[in-house]
């Protein structure tokens, strides 16, 4: 059996996703799609929090990551899951709490056909 992630949601962080894009030639020049995660060009997915003091930390091992000139922030919407390359796999759901939703991760079990599944690697 896969070790299961420790994931949840942390009060002062939103999930992020950081794509490095391999650069190209300037005459060569193509943009990526902010929505494509299976574009040649991309060298890394790596599922994130952005805390409120700008700090960005990978979802998986928690280690701070420096954002560079090449990487892409993008915003993770509900529905959104990850696998990575040993198997593991979170899904970024929510829930009615009687009073308002809570957005949390989830390692619980997902169907493909009712997500956006996104293969995270690079880290």
């Amino acid at each position: 059996m896969k070790e299961r992630l420790e994931i949840g949601k942390p009060v002062n962080a939103k999930p992020v996703v950081v794509v490095n894009i391999r650069p190209v030639p300037f005459y060569n020049w193509e943009k990526v799609d902010h929505t494509d995660y299976t574009h040649p060009r991309i060298r890394t997915i790596i599922p994130a929090w952005k805390w409120k003091d700008g700090r960005i930390s990978s979802l998986l091992t928690g280690k701070s990551l420096v954002i560079g000139e090449n990487d892409e922030i993008r915003n993770v919407s509900v529905g959104t899951a990850f696998k990575y390359p040993d198997g593991r796999g979170m899904l970024y759901a929510r829930r009615w709490n009687g009073k308002a939703f809570d957005y949390f991760y989830t390692n619980e079990p997902y169907r493909p056909n009712e997500c956006i599944v996104i293969k995270a690697f690079g880290e």
